[in-house]
C-alpha cells in the first residue's frame, strides 16, 4: 500500500511537472510595439522585459492558471489571466497610453506581487523615474512629497520616515525581503542606500503585522533594488548617471551592469557620493558634509524547470558624515558618523509549482550587519565615541497557493537581531577614559506563523483574512556601567546603579489579525476598509539604552509592556483614463504605546508606556489630465493624542501638501513645477516648540530620451526651494543650532542607458 502512494505521488509530481514557453507581444493601441514593458507572473514570481519590437519570452513555465501583470511607465497597468496548458503559449497584449497613475503601481511589499487597485491598504511608492528627476539624498527625502508621508532628519545625510505621525520603531523597513534593524535614536537607517541602485521604495500606510510581524503598527517601508531578467538570447545592458547640487557642492554617481541569458542573470552595481556643508538661507548648516560609496550584485540561475535560486550581495558604506542634528547631543557639541554601513547577504531559493495547488515555495535566508560609530567633541580635550555592530539573520519560508477560488500566503517568518556595542568618553584635562555600554549585549529573536487568505465573494467584492501568531524572545548579558574607568593611567571600577543592567529574559507572545474588504462599485471606483489588530515588542534600546552624550540623557525601561494598536481605514479611489483621486480616513488606537517622557526636558527622558493614545486624520491625492498637462496634489492630516492625559503626542507633522503641474515645453523637454506646504503646528507636545507655516516651491526639466547610435541619453536639471525661503521642519532635530532647512540648490543630472 505504501508503495503504491509513493508510486502514485511521483506519477503525479511528474505531471505537474511538465512545463511550457509563454511567448507574447505587448503594443499600444495603435499596433506599436512598447520596449521594456514588465510582464510578471504573479503566481510564479517570473518576470520577463519586452525588447525592441515588444516581444517578450518566459521559458519553463509549469501548467496552470495565471494572473500576467504587465507596467510600462507611459502606460496604465494590465492585468491578463493566462491559461498554460500546452508546450508553447502565444498571448498578445494591448496596453493603453495614460499618464495619470494613481492605481497602476504593482506592490511588492505584500509578500507577492499585487496591483495597487486590488490591494485594501493604502499605499505610496516611487520608481526609478521618480529618483532620476531630482537629487534626493535618502529614501526618506524622495517621499516626502508623498500622502500621508513626511520627513524627518538629523542633517543633510540622516533622515528618517514619518508615516501618519508614526516613525522610527512602529515602523518595519525592509530591503529586497530582509529586515532593516539597527539603532534609531539618531536617523540614519534610511541613509545606507545608494538611490541609483534603487527600482522603487513603496510605503504601505497602516497596520501589517499579520505579514510582518513586530513593529508594523504603523506602516511598512519597503525598498527594491534593481534586478537583471532572464532572456531567450544573451544580452548586456547597462545605466550611467552623474549628477551634481550647488546647495551643498555634491555630486553622485552610480553604474549598473545587467547580463543574462534563458538559464542566468546577474547585475553589478557601483556608486559614490559626496557633499559639503549645505547652504541655508542665512549661511550654512555646520556640519553637515558627508562621502559614501557602494558596490553590490546579484545572481539568479534556473537549476531546472521548476528551481530557480537567487543570490545577492550590497555594501554601502558612509565615512565623515556630519550630524547637526540630534536631540542627544549638547547644542555645542561637534558630532560624525566617522563611518556608518551596512551589508547584506541575501540567498533565495524558490520550487514553482511543486503541487497541484502550490504555485510557489520559497525559502530566504538573510544576514544584514550595520555598523555605526559616531563621535562626538563636546569641548576641546572631550569625547565621546559610542561604537555599535547590529547583526539580524533571518530565515522566510513562504507558500502561495490556489484552493478552489482563494489565494492564500502561509508561512514561517524567523529572525533575530543581535546587539554589541561600547562607548568611550575621553577628557584630557583630567587624564581620564571612561568605557561603558549605551546598551547591554542582547538579542531579540522573533519566530512568527502567518497566513493571509484572498477571497473573492463576488465578481465585484474581495475581501482578505489574514492571522499571524509571534513569539519573541529577548536576552541581555549583565552590564555594569561604567565596565571601567583609566584615570592617570590606573584602572577603577566604579558602578553606577541607575545605569546597569542585570541578566534577563524576557518573551513575549502575540496574535494579530487584519480584515480588508474591496468593493468595486462601478468599473472605476471602489471602496475600501481595512482592520487591523497589531503589536510591537519594544526594541533593545527602548529597554536598556543609556544615552549620555553630554547632552539629554536618554533612558530605557526593561519593565516597558509591549504595544498594542486597533487600527481602521476607510478608503474610497476613482481611477479613470483623465482623472483620479484616493482619499482614506483612518483612526489608530494605542495601548501601552512607548515613548520618551520628560522627566526634566532640559536634561532626561525616560522611555515609558503612554497607557492609551488615539491617531487620527486622512490622506488625499489626485490627479487631473488637462489638454497636454497633468495636474496634481495632496493633502495630509493627522492628530494625535494622549488620550488619558489629553495632552498631544511629540513628532506630529501639521497639515500639509503639495500642488504639481507638468507639461511639455518641446517635444523633447517636459517642466514640472511642484508646490509643497506645511501649516502651522501650535498643537505640540509639553516639550515641543511651536513651528509656522511655510510653503516652498520647486521646478523641475526633464528631456526625453536622445539616440546616440546605441546609447540613450537623458538630462534632468532644476531649483530647489526656488525662493530661497527659510524655514524649519517640525519634525526635524536641530538643538538650537540652526532651524533652517537647505536653501534655493540648483542641480543638474545626466544618464545613459544601453
Amino acid at each position: 500500500m505504501l508503495k503504491k502512494i509513493f508510486i502514485s505521488l511521483f506519477l503525479a509530481m511528474e505531471i505537474f511537472a511538465q512545463s511550457a514557453t509563454l511567448v507574447g507581444t505587448v503594443t499600444d493601441k495603435n499596433g506599436e510595439a512598447v520596449s521594456y514593458a514588465t510582464v510578471q507572473v504573479k503566481e510564479l514570481n517570473l518576470t520577463a522585459i519586452t525588447n525592441g519590437s515588444g516581444k517578450f519570452i518566459i521559458k519553463r513555465i509549469p501548467y496552470g492558471k495565471y494572473r500576467l501583470i504587465i507596467s510600462h511607465v507611459a502606460f496604465a497597468v494590465k492585468e491578463v489571466k493566462a491559461t498554460i496548458d500546452q508546450k508553447r503559449a502565444e498571448i498578445k497584449i494591448t496596453l493603453t497610453r495614460t499618464p495619470v497613475k494613481l492605481g497602476e503601481a504593482v506592490v511588492v511589499g505584500t509578500r507577492t506581487p499585487e496591483t495597487e487597485k486590488n490591494f485594501a491598504l493604502p499605499v505610496e511608492s516611487i520608481g526609478e523615474r521618480d529618483l532620476q528627476i531630482s537629487l534626493p539624498n535618502s529614501i526618506a527625502d524622495a517621499l516626502d512629497t508623498k500622502a500621508g508621508v513626511a520627513v524627518a532628519r538629523d542633517g543633510a545625510w540622516g533622515t528618517m520616515i514619518n508615516v501618519r505621525g508614526l516613525s522610527k520603531q512602529n515602523l518595519v523597513y525592509i530591503v529586497d525581503g530582509a529586515r532593516i534593524e539597527t539603532s534609531t535614536n539618531i536617523a540614519g537607517g534610511l541613509s545606507l542606500f545608494d538611490l541609483n541602485d534603487v527600482e522603487k521604495a513603496e510605503v504601505i500606510k497602516g497596520g501589517l503585522s499579520t505579514l510582518y510581524g513586530s513593529g508594523a503598527t504603523g506602516g511598512v517601508v519597503n525598498i527594491v533594488t534593481k534586478q537583471a531578467h532572464y532572456s531567450e538570447n544573451n544580452y548586456f545592458s547597462g545605466q550611467f548617471s552623474s549628477g551634481y547640487e550647488t546647495v551643498n557642492k555634491g555630486y553622485s554617481n552610480g553604474l549598473n551592469l545587467f547580463a543574462g541569458g534563458a538559464r542566468w542573470k546577474t547585475k553589478i552595481s557601483l556608486g559614490s557620493a559626496k557633499a559639503s556643508d549645505t547652504k541655508i538661507p542665512d549661511g550654512y548648516l555646520e556640519n553637515s558634509g558627508f562621502k559614501n560609496y557602494s558596490y553590490a550584485g546579484n545572481f539568479g540561475y534556473l537549476l531546472s524547470n521548476k528551481l530557480e535560486i537567487r543570490t545577492e550581495f550590497q555594501k554601502y558604506k558612509a565615512e565623515d558624515v556630519g550630524i547637526p542634528g540630534g536631540a542627544a547631543f549638547p547644542p555645542t557639541a561637534r558630532a560624525t558618523y566617522p563611518e556608518a554601513s551596512r551589508q547584506l547577504f541575501n540567498a533565495e531559493l524558490l520550487y514553482r509549482k511543486p503541487f497541484a495547488t502550490i504555485n510557489l515555495l520559497t525559502i530566504r535566508y538573510y544576514n544584514q550587519w550595520i555598523r555605526r560609530v559616531v563621535e562626538i567633541i563636546p569641548a576641546p580635550g572631550k569625547s565621546v565615541k559610542p561604537s555599535s555592530d547590529h547583526r539580524t539573520n533571518g530565515v522566510t519560508l513562504q507558500s502561495e497557493a490556489i484552493l478552489g477560488s482563494n489565494f492564500v500566503i502561509a508561512g514561517i517568518d524567523a529572525w533575530q537581531r543581535t546587539y554589541n556595542g561600547i562607548r568611550e568618553t575621553r577628557n584630557d584635562a583630567a587624564n581620564a577614559k571612561i568605557y561603558d555600554k549605551p546598551v547591554p549585549n542582547s538579542k531579540f529573536a522573533s519566530l512568527g506563523f502567518f497566513v493571509n487568505d484572498d477571497i473573492p465573494l463576488a465578481p465585484e467584492f474581495k475581501m482578505t483574512l489574514g492571522g499571524r501568531y509571534d513569539f519573541i524572545r529577548i536576552e541581555n548579558d549583565e552590564t555594569i556601567n561604567p565596565i571601567y574607568k583609566v584615570v592617570n593611567g590606573e584602572i577603577i571600577h566604579e558602578p553606577n546603579p541607575a545605569a546597569s543592567f542585570p541578566a534577563q529574559e524576557e518573551n513575549n507572545e502575540s496574535w494579530s489579525g487584519n480584515l480588508n474588504l474591496i468593493y468595486k462599485a462601478a468599473p472605476k471606483l471602489d471602496f475600501t476598509f481595512s482592520f487591523a489588530k497589531t503589536f510591537r515588542s519594544p526594541s533593545l534600546e527602548e529597554r536598556y539604552q543609556y544615552i549620555n552624550l553630554g547632552g539629554i540623557i536618554y533612558l530605557g525601561n526593561p519593565a516597558l509592556k509591549p504595544e498594542k494598536s486597533i487600527s481602521f481605514d476607510f478608503g474610497t479611489r476613482y481611477f479613470g483614463d483623465k482623472f483620479s483621486v484616493k482619499a482614506d480616513v483612518f483612526l489608530n488606537n494605542f495601548n501601552d504605546l512607548v515613548i520618551d517622557e520628560a522627566v526634566n526636558p532640559e536634561s532626561l527622558y525616560v522611555k515609558n508606556n503612554v497607557g492609551k493614545a488615539r491617531y487620527y486624520g486622512f490622506d488625499l491625492s489626485f490627479q487631473i489630465k488637462l489638454c497636454k498637462s497633468l495636474f496634481g496634489g495632496t493633502l495630509s492630516y493627522v492628530n494625535a493624542r494622549d488620550t488619558e492625559n489629553d495632552v498631544p503626542l511629540p513628532q506630529i507633522p501639521p497639515l500639509n501638501g503639495t500642488l504639481t503641474i507638468n507639461a511639455p515645453i518641446t517635444d523633447l523637454l517636459n517642466f514640472t513645477l511642484c508646490g509643497t506646504f506645511y501649516a502651522d503646528q501650535n498643537d505640540t507636545a509639553p516639550d515641543e516648540k511651536r513651528t509656522p507655516g511655510y510653503a516652498v516651491y520647486a521646478l523641475r526639466l526633464q528631456s526625453r530620451s536622445v539616440n546616440l547610435k546605441s546609447t540613450k541619453l537623458r538630462i534632468y536639471a532644476g531649483v530647489e526651494n526656488i525662493f530661497d525661503r527659510k524655514y524649519r521642519n517640525h519634525l526635524s532635530t536641530y538643538r538650537g543650532i540652526s532651524v533652517a532647512e537647505p536653501g534655493r540648490n540648483f542641480y543638474l543630472k545626466i544618464s545613459f542607458n544601453w
